[in-house]
């Protein structure tokens, strides 16, 4: 494998680093789609229980403040 410092010195035609590029993508989509099955158990499960916190509930309505970024606010502070 190539480290950072390596790529840039090594040789690479254009049509390779797209090729490379192509599977690179191909094989970071088919790991994030491995994740959607379990993300897609938990996610209820843990808004289920940020509803329960009152501070979830008073960032949530905070105007441009959503779902998502409540939630990591409260869950991040520890509150």
């Amino acid at each position: 494998m190539l480290g950072g410092g390596e790529v840039a010195e090594a040789k690479v035609d254009d049509g390779e680093l797209a090729e490379l590029s192509q599977l690179a993508v191909k094989n970071n989509l088919a790991v994030m789609h491995c994740a959607d099955e379990p993300i897609e158990r938990l996610e209820p499960a843990i808004v289920a229980k940020a509803n329960r916190r009152p501070e979830y509930q008073y960032l949530f309505k905070v105007r441009e403040i959503g779902k998502v970024l409540s939630l990591t606010i409260a869950l991040e502070t520890g509150t």
